[in-house]
């Protein structure tokens, strides 16, 4: 059996888990540690804050931010650029790029942990364009799952807004069939940051730290 200190709990979203931890698998740390990793899906803040405090989790990995004074947390990645995803088969794939008409025209699905709100670029709200835009989406599904997500978009007409790299990660994996196409010019969206939080008394914050350590290099590695 593994030492006490080699088990380390780690509780996040779907992406999390699919983007981060799993691409963690042919680093030497899984010679040093065993990793339990759970869903954050269905506890609100306090409660994901109280099981780090409670040593039900040691490592947090969520778009969440934290102000509480007990909580350490870092910044481990942000999103800057965002895509639009549809079917490999839908007709807007003949696009090179959506215009505000195809983006609030068509329905969308949603990540639920990274929805962001569409705002028009300061220095185009009086282009002739702008008549198309609104301050939402037309949503007609909305889930915690990434799988779930995707699963839609390639089974309907709907469309969904990604950060670029999660969106291209999944494409490239080949397990769906997914196209990407570039947002209109005229838009622009919030950065949606991704933080790692644990409780300042934890035991085991030295190896919180190491595994921190080792999801920025893999970060910075595929930037």
């Amino acid at each position: 059996r593994l030492a006490p200190w080699c088990e380390m709990k780690i509780m996040g979203e779907d992406v999390s888990e699919q983007y981060y931890i799993s691409q963690l698998f042919d680093m030497e740390m899984f010679e040093r540690f065993r990793l339990y990793y759970t869903s954050a899906v269905g506890k609100d803040h306090s409660r994901r804050i109280n099981d780090l405090k409670s040593g039900k989790c040691d490592l947090l990995i969520t778009s969440d931010y934290c102000s509480d004074p007990d909580i350490e947390q870092i910044v481990l990645d942000q999103y800057r650029c965002y895509t639009a995803v549809c079917h490999d088969q839908n007709p807007l794939c003949e696009l090179q790029q959506l215009t505000l008409a195809n983006l609030f025209t068509s329905r969308h699905a949603v990540y639920h942990p990274y929805a962001i709100t569409p705002r028009l670029k300061k220095d185009i709200i009086n282009n002739e364009n702008a008549s198309f835009f609104n301050n939402q989406f037309s949503i007609g599904y909305n889930t915690d799952s990434i799988n779930g997500l995707l699963s839609i978009i390639e089974n309907s007409s709907m469309i969904t807004v990604l950060p670029e790299k999660i969106a291209r990660f999944f494409k490239n994996q080949g397990r769906y069939r997914i196209a990407l196409i570039n947002l209109p010019d005229t838009i622009e969206f919030e950065i949606i940051k991704v933080y790692a939080s644990w409780y300042r008394s934890n035991p085991q914050r030295d190896q919180n730290r190491d595994v921190i350590a080792m999801l920025q290099t893999l970060i910075n590695y595929r930037k």
